[in-house]
């Protein structure tokens, strides 16, 4: 432990040191280009990386089938799925990351020289850039990535990026898309860190070295395959929290709710026999089953059709939810489900699995940040300087 914690000590010095020295191709400032040449990259390296995504996605909403086999996942996804799944949610990840990299890197660029003179460190400077810039991306990124990790999750849940979001727009609300913000804050600022002020400084310190120089592809390629490792360990557990956030809840037939007594309705109430993979037959005197809210051990009882229905006092309104427990004999509804918050998540996670839990799936992210950022870094180092801007690092 010790070692480990000296070991990150120095390596944060070295990282501190090496700011200070950042070369004019890291200055950054107000200008379009980083925010074109973000978007750009972003778009196209987290589009080419989907299936890897997909596959890492599937391993960590369902740990125990997998068991950390990646290309057991992958196997089993396109027998099951079909080799067209691999692209599940591409359109959703080319759209978000492509409005999450323009923000990203051009609100780090442009934040670097205000935040520079609050501090006389260069390293804090960029570092506090870098959280801002992590943070407006968040925003962005919160929609398109729930879109995602639901249509990956489900595969019926959308056929594309719009219905997907129009979807989820509609079942939970606009405020309900965000509700991962807090788990997507918790994976972004972390990464965005890792990612920007490392690739700054590992850039700047390998112009430094001669041989390097006469090569500069080599700087853009070692820094950001360093860089990836750094970013994926930092965000891994911010990562876990998000998918499990955006997680679609379980069957009502696995819940198991606590049976809450309403008052029993006119109408008469028939038994409607099931099971568990035939739904119910419409039972007579104007009452249907929903096989999809029915538990083995829950009968439903609303008039056919949802239509509304007379009370006593005469009053017209919509019919409750309710289901008639051939246990207790009598009508319950179960409560409604509130969504946990991503602090009661990353809780349970710890209480579930320990301090590895935050970490299913690392080897399969690996693979895939460690190409989204060796690609992503190369692209936007490549359409920065085609748009007559100066390489990361350079002096």
């Amino acid at each position: 432990m010790r070692s480990s914690s000296g070991l990150v000590s120095l390596f944060l010095a070295a990282l501190a040191v090496g700011a200070h020295g950042m070369g004019g191709g890291s200055a950054g400032g107000a200008d379009w280009r980083y925010f074109l040449a973000g978007g750009i990259s972003a778009a196209t390296s987290h589009g080419i990386t989907t299936p890897i995504d997909v596959v890492k996605t599937r391993m960590q909403l369902n740990p125990a089938k997998y068991s950390g086999n990646v290309m057991a996942a992958a196997k089993d996804i396109v027998e099951t799925e079909g080799p067209a799944f691999l692209l599940q949610g591409l359109g959703a990840t080319v759209v978000g990351y492509g409005c999450e990299g323009a923000m990203k890197f051009g609100c780090y660029e442009l934040f670097k020289p205000i935040f520079g003179s609050l501090t006389p460190s260069a390293f804090a400077n960029a570092l506090l850039a870098s959280v801002v810039a992590g943070g407006v991306a968040s925003v962005i990124l919160c929609p398109a990535e729930g879109t995602r990790i639901r249509m990956v999750s489900d595969p019926t849940f959308a056929a594309g990026m719009v219905g997907g979001l129009l979807r989820l727009l509609r079942e939970d609300g606009v405020l309900e898309v965000f509700n991962g913000l807090a788990a997507m804050l918790s994976k972004q600022v972390p990464y965005t860190a890792a990612k920007q002020v490392s690739f700054d400084v590992l850039a700047t310190a390998f112009y430094n070295v001669p041989a390097m120089v006469k090569r500069a592809w080599t700087i853009t390629f070692v820094s950001s395959v360093i860089t990836s490792v750094i970013a994926t360990i930092a965000s891994q557990p911010g990562d876990v929290v998000l998918t499990e956030v955006y997680k679609p809840p379980p069957p009502q037939a696995q819940m198991e709710p606590e049976p809450v007594e309403v008052a029993a309705m006119e109408a008469p109430v028939e038994e409607v026999e099931m099971t568990a993979n035939e739904p119910p037959s419409a039972p007579s005197g104007g009452y249907s089953a929903e096989a999809d809210e029915v538990s083995e051990s829950l009968m439903t009882a609303v008039p056919a059709g949802g239509a509304d229905y007379a009370a006593p006092s005469g009053e017209v309104y919509p019919p409750p939810k309710q289901y008639f427990d051939k246990f207790t004999n009598k009508n319950v509804v179960p409560p409604k489900l509130k969504k946990a918050t991503t602090a009661a998540i990353a809780s349970d996670i710890f209480r579930r699995k320990g301090i590895g839990g935050f970490f299913v799936g690392t080897k399969a992210r690996l693979g895939h940040v460690g190409g989204i950022i060796t690609s992503q870094l190369a692209i936007y180092d490549f359409v920065k300087q085609a748009c007559g801007l100066a390489a990361t690092g350079s002096h």
